[in-house]
This record gives structure tokens, sequence and C-alpha cells, in this order.
């Protein structure tokens, strides 16, 4: 065997076995040359589960610094009683609201540390993560470590982050599924950049490269900062071995703010993909183009916040300057880090099959499987032959189609359709918006837009609406029969009708433009209507999970109708769960300790067949003792 590998030899394949890891040459970083930053801002909701975290690490780093950044609550309570029971070495109060940034280096003022480890109030690490991070420390410059979505009880841990990327126009390209479960599945590769939330930073690097840009106060200052470590030639490395409860306060609006969460981490996007050569006007299209699909998507605060982070993205040109200053001259980020052109379209591609997917699944009405007493019954032998049947919605939107190809045959060729109602459409996308620029009719400006699904053209477009009226149609009206419980194949019958109906009465071949649209959005609005009118929630109330009380304050009064009570478990035969939270070395409640440890708090009765994304547990190791009703 050769001492220098020889590609494509059989005779080399285990020549790795002889080759010495270099990084037992590397001295292990000692934890007291770790310095830790948490920067705390309103937490005093989660910051007890933070802090009884840091109070087991193990190993702990040298120093613990916790900045208040001018909290209104009682986080600066809550730090001063933890830095007095020696969990915080120093509590630093900022003032005024700072950017994570500057609350970073208010707390490094006066020292140099080897090693920089930034912590998030509502990123609780686990008990060795420290250590792990330590141990990919003597292989990287910036150690990435694996963000876990807030922990579950009954449930399996399950990914939030492991590093991340962005695209030329300022989408967040996670490198994990979000949502899956952790089952160590991980491996360590470099990445462009990360969360800021348990980053581990040599202290040279983070004073040679400039620390976090202050020109992203509150998102996506860990990817930047990543990129420029990798433009100036270090190296940023995931440690899935470490591991840290994210809770992502900021981002899902669990921190309270004067403005939706979605314009900082946009006009953070903006700004990046723009120092990074992206042309304001393409951002702009984009933009617009983004808020329009949240629109779509029955989300128009997303949509504002989408057109207020543009105008706040070019309101201060001077901010993108100096972004674009702080990048190297000389950038050597390898290009491997970085997506793809195309990665946006095929993730756009993936989403809408996927939810083409549930959709159908939900049409198909697939019969149960066997339960498991007729597969263990008496009677089973070899099972029962499942014919597999066409489900009727799948017949109905076959025929359909059909049909519409047969009475659309004559507007098959060239040349624009017209005819009725119907105008000619112009010739071009460029025609199209400047007839709606010069002229006085507004809705020519959606035909505009909606030309796109005819690759630009809108004669395309009009004779694709044309085609698939009479299924547009009979689609609404099947989703109207789905709200209203009607079996499979009546409500394909009554879909058929309807979409029928466009047809014979001369809709479409007249160029009845107010009549098809009322085909299609009567179904729909008499749907919304049906829900708005039966949906017995109050508001957001019946949507979004209720605050947990503090400790010792009373629960508010709830808004809408009660969720579950004790006497209508007991009616319906199901078992309800009564939570006490405690401390972990104890299985009743421990006397009163320092007001930052997690206390004794009693939780309302939950069923258990509940979404448990509608409870938060206050604390990571709490084990309620179930009780029955």
């Amino acid at each position: 065997m050769t001492e220098e590998p020889q590609h494509g030899a059989l005779d080399d394949l285990w020549s790795w076995i002889d080759q010495e890891d270099s990084v037992f040459d590397v001295p292990a970083v000692p934890p007291s040359d770790v310095t830790a930053v948490m920067v705390v801002t309103d937490a005093a909701e989660w910051l007890p589960r933070q802090l009884h975290a840091l109070e087991r690490l193990d190993p702990r780093p040298g120093t613990i610094i916790a900045v208040d950044a001018a909290s209104t609550d009682d986080s600066l309570a809550l730090l001063q009683a933890a830095h007095e029971d020696g969990v915080l070495t120093r509590v630093v109060e900022a003032g005024e609201r700072v950017a994570f940034g500057a609350a970073v280096e208010l707390a490094l003022t006066d020292t140099e540390p080897e090693w920089l480890w930034l912590l998030h109030d509502d990123s609780a690490p686990h008990q060795g993560a420290l250590g792990e991070l330590l141990e990919g420390a003597r292989r990287a410059d910036v150690v990435v470590p694996k963000l876990l979505q807030p922990k579950r009880r009954n449930y399996p841990e399950t990914l939030a982050e492991a590093g991340q990327t962005i695209t030329g126009g300022g989408l967040r390209v996670p490198l994990v599924e979000v949502g899956d479960i952790d089952q160590g599945q991980l491996e360590s590769t470099e990445v462009l950049g990360a969360s800021t939330a348990g980053l581990l930073i040599r202290g040279e690097v983070w004073r040679e490269v400039g620390g976090l840009a202050p020109e992203l106060p509150r998102h996506r200052d860990g990817v930047e900062f990543g990129w420029r470590v990798n433009g100036h030639g270090y190296r940023v490395l995931t440690w899935p071995e470490a591991a840290l409860n994210h809770l992502e306060a900021g981002r899902t609006g669990l921190r309270p703010h004067d403005e939706h969460p979605h314009v900082a981490d946009r006009v953070a996007a903006l700004r990046i993909a723009a120092a990074r050569g992206a042309r304001r006007g393409t951002l702009g299209v984009a933009s617009v183009l983004r808020a329009a699909g949240f629109l779509i998507a029955k989300s128009p605060g997303h949509a504002a916040a989408e057109l207020r982070a543009l105008r706040r993205y070019g309101a201060d040109p001077a901010l993108l300057d100096a972004l674009r200053a702080r990048i190297p001259e000389e950038d050597v980020t390898p290009p491997e880090l970085l997506p793809q052109r195309l990665w946006p379209l095929r993730h756009a591609l993936d989403r809408f099959g996927g939810g083409v997917a549930e959709r159908y699944r939900d049409l198909a009405d697939s019969p149960p499987a066997a339960s498991i007493d007729e597969l263990t019954g008496d009677d089973f032998a070899g099972g029962v032959t499942e014919r597999r049947r066409v489900p009727a919605p799948a017949i109905l939107f076959g025929v359909l189609i059909v049909a519409a190809l047969v009475a659309g045959r004559t507007l098959l060729g060239l040349g624009p359709v017209s005819g009725g109602g119907l105008l000619p459409a112009p010739g071009s996308f460029g025609a199209a918006w400047n007839a709606y620029l010069t002229g006085d009719a507004p809705w020519l400006g959606f035909a505009s837009i909606a030309s796109l699904a005819g690759l630009g053209f809108p004669g395309w477009f009009a004779f694709l609406a044309l085609l698939t009226t009479p299924l547009l149609a009979a689609g609404a009206v099947l989703s109207l029969m789905r709200l209203l419980d009607v079996p499979g194949v009546p409500a394909a019958v009554i879909s058929a009708c309807w979409g029928g109906g466009v047809i014979l009465l001369g809709l479409v071949t007249a160029g009845d433009v107010t009549g098809m649209t009322l085909a299609v959005v009567g179904p729909l609005l008499a749907r919304s209507v049906i829900r708005i009118a039966s949906s017995d929630a109050t508001g957001r109330s019946g949507s979004v999970s209720r605050p947990v009380p503090r400790s010792g304050s009373p629960s508010p009064a709830p808004s809408g109708p009660p969720r579950s009570s004790s006497p209508r478990c007991s009616a319906a035969g199901r078992c309800c769960v009564t939570a006490a939270a405690w401390r972990r070395s104890s299985s009743r409640c421990s006397p009163p300790g320092p007001s930052w440890r997690p206390g004794c708090r009693r939780w309302p009765a939950t069923p258990v067949g509940s979404s448990p994304a509608s409870t938060r547990w206050p604390g990571p190791r709490f084990r309620p003792p179930p009780t029955r009703c």
C-alpha cells in the first residue's frame, strides 16, 4: 500500500485506516476559556427555564454574562436573583433597547475572551452542550450547534435548525427538514452560517471579522456573520452532538413587539441580498410577488409586512452601504456553500406538489385499513381482497376535463380568443401592463398578473381560463359539499351538475366573464360564510394558544367557550391530565426557592387527545403526574 492514495484503485479502498486524524494534534479547549453572553429582552415567561438549563450545564463556561436590553417585565429581577445564586457571573444593564450584536459588544467591553458563546434568552442548552461544542472547536473557528424545537411532553425531539444558507433574493434555506424527528441522523458539515443561538466563536475571529453587523438588529445576523467568516477563509462547522431547545420567540411573535415579526426578518434579508449584489428592482418585484402570494394564501398580515419591509429597506441606503463595507475585498467563500440558483423554483414546486398530494388524499376517500380485531379474529383467514376503486371526485375531474376540451375544440388554433362578452386580449405582457397603466379599468392589472400563468402571454391565459372554468367551478362546489359532510358520490354528482351547467348555459362559449366568475367564486363565498357562522372562536382566541400564567398570578378569564372541563371529561369517559411543575430532584413540590427557579404551578385540565402544540410547559424536565377525572 502506497503512502499517497491512488484514486480508483481497488487496493487503496482501505487506505484511510492508516491515516491519523489531525484533530488529535490540536489541544482541547478548556471550558474556563469560554465566555458566554446571553442577551435578554422581555423574557420573563420563559427565562426561568433558560436559567435552569444554565445551572445544569456540565461543563460550565468560565464566565456567564447576561445583558438586559431594557426589559419592561420581571426579566431583570430574575437575572439578579440568578446572579446572587451563582448561576450568572455578571449582569449588565443596557439601559435602552439595543440590537443583539450591540448588547454582546457591551458585555465584552473590558474583556477579550478566547472563545465566545452566544446565547439567546429562549435557547436552553442541553446539559452537555458546551462540552460537545468544545470538541468541535478543535476542528473549526465557528461551531454551530443543533437547534431543536421546544420539548413537548410524550413527544420526541424535533429538529428546528442545523445551519442555514441564503439565496440571492434573501430567502432562508434550511439545511434540515424542520419538524423531522431527531434520531441522531445529522453529520457535521461546513455551512455558510446559522442562527446566533448557541454559536461558539473563536475570539480572534470575532475581533478580526468585526462581530455581528449592527445593520441587522434582530434577524439574519448569524448567517451574515458566518458568510463574512467564510469570506475571510475561516471555517464554520455544524456540530449536531451539541443541542439546544430554541423557542424562537422573536420569529413566532411570542416576544411582545410593536410590529409584525416578519418585517424585521425580511428587511434583514433584503439588506443582505442587496449588499451581496442583488439588484434593487429585482428585489422589489420579488417582494411584490411574495406579497401577492401571501394574499392568495389568505395571510394579509404577512403581505402587509412584506411591503412594509420593502419600503423600510429602500428608506435608508446608508445602512446598506455600511453593511456592504463589511464584506472582505477578497471573498474566498466556497461556492458549494451557497444554494443553487434554481432552488426557489424547485422549493416552490415541491411545496405545490405536496399541497396537491394532500388535497388529492383528502378527496380520495380511501377505506380504512383492517382493525386489529379483524386481523386477529377466529374468522380471519388470508384477509379480504380489497378492490381498488377510483374515487368519484377523480372521475368527476376527468369527465369535466374531457368535456371542456370537447366544448372548446373550436377555440384551438392560432390567434386571439374573443367574442361575446370577452374582448381580445393584448398581444404581449408589456401591452397588457401598458393598457392597465394608461387605461381606466383597474381590473386589467389583475389580468396582467394572472397572464403569468400563460407564460406571460395574455391570450394563452384567456384560453386556459375558458377551458378550466368548469373544472374550477366543480372543485369549488365539491369543497362546499365537503364542508357540509355530503358523501363522496352525491357530492361528485352535485359538483358535476354545477360544472356541466357552466358549459350547458353557454357561459364559456358566450365569453360571459361575469357568469364564469360567479360560478367559481359563489361556492367559495358560501363556504367561507358557513365556516364563519359555525365557528365558536372569538377573534384569535380560538386559534392561538393563551399565554401561560405566571406563578402566583390569577389565570385570565377565557374570552371564548371553555375547551374542556372536568364534568365534560367525565361524561365523555376520557382521561384528563392535570400537571404540576416541580424540580427534577423531588417528586413533590419543593420549598420556595429563589425567584428565578421554576415554582409549583397548576395547569388547566387538558384532554389527552388534544394537540400538544397548544400547551407550553414552563420547564424542560417537568413530568406532570396523570390523574383521572
